[in-house]
């Protein structure tokens, strides 16, 4: 597991403290507390439910927690643009998720330049990750153990190509990174794991 300076030096945009500790409870309180659905993902014939390829689950927040959170990340859009050279017209709509023991994600990408996929997939050019809690023990919230988010591709060496590199989450921190870039979320074997996701396009 690797602290988040590691994946900066190698071109990702890192955020401490995006969301401040507060707010992070709060979120991780809503959520938990919210409806919620398993989330999708994106097979040929449209959005479908695939535990084998995903398992998580999707909280329907309130439109004002939402609103909040998206304004926030839409702030963060000039500075994004610089850092990765590209325009970038706005943000997609956040997902806030809860992985529980078990759950995961397979390796994948953001986007898909197919022009048969939807357009939400082919507008995306930056995936953002928001960690609402981290490894280290804090009030009202266990350690979640597992559920990393892990990178593969990242170095252009033979010997390294296949490895997968894990963010060491902490609470409140973002990352940022190209959509085209395979990633994914290990199995989470104790705790859960509340993060936010987006894609700016």
């Amino acid at each position: 597991m690797l602290r988040a300076d590691f994946f900066a030096r190698l071109g990702m945009l890192v955020v401490e403290d995006f969301l401040d500790g507060e707010s992070c409870r709060k979120l991780r309180h809503e959520v938990r507390e919210s409806a919620s659905t398993p989330a999708a993902v994106w097979k040929e014939n449209g959005k479908v439910v695939d535990e084998e390829a995903r398992r998580t689950t999707r909280a329907k927040v309130t439109k004002t927690t939402e609103s909040l959170v998206k304004r926030k990340l839409l702030a963060l859009r000039p500075r994004l643009e610089g850092h990765f050279g590209v325009p970038l017209r706005g943000v997609q709509r956040p997902q806030f998720l809860i992985y529980r023991p078990g759950d995961f994600f397979e390796c994948h990408v953001d986007n898909d330049t197919d022009p048969g996929s939807p357009r939400y997939l082919r507008q995306r050019r930056i995936s953002a990750v928001v960690f609402l809690n981290g490894r280290r023990r804090s009030g009202d919230h266990k350690v979640s153990t597992g559920g990393g988010l892990t990178f593969r591709g990242l170095i252009d060496d033979p010997r390294l190509k296949s490895r997968g590199f894990r963010v060491m989450a902490e609470t409140g921190l973002l990352i940022a990174f190209r959509s085209n870039l395979a990633h994914a979320v290990t199995p989470l074997a104790h705790g859960a794991r509340y993060t936010v996701v987006t894609w700016y396009v």
